[in-house]
């Protein structure tokens, strides 16, 4: 981060560190989601009433490997300070 701040300028490092940030709180919305998929139970009839037919949902993870965030982001994050050799 130093090398970014030396060479390119406070603008430059302002961006990247912006890109991070969002890169991060994407990494843990998408850690975090979850999908809900509506299950309905249903009704029974124990002689004249009619008992049950709730109403409730399933919690599936969207990222059930849980890994794969953290590959992904810390590729994502080198990929500056790579750019940024290539470009001297």
């Amino acid at each position: 981060m130093q090398e970014i701040w030396a060479v390119q300028g406070w603008r430059v490092f302002t961006v990247v560190c912006v890109i991070g940030l969002l890169l991060v709180a994407a990494i843990v919305f998408v850690e975090q989601s979850q999908r809900r998929v509506p299950v309905q139970y249903a009704k029974k009839q124990m002689g004249r009433r009619t008992v049950g037919g709730s109403s409730t949902y399933i919690p599936i993870k969207v990222n059930m490997a849980g890994v794969i965030p953290v590959i992904f982001s810390s590729s994502v994050l080198m990929l500056p300070s790579v750019w940024m050799q290539f470009n001297q």
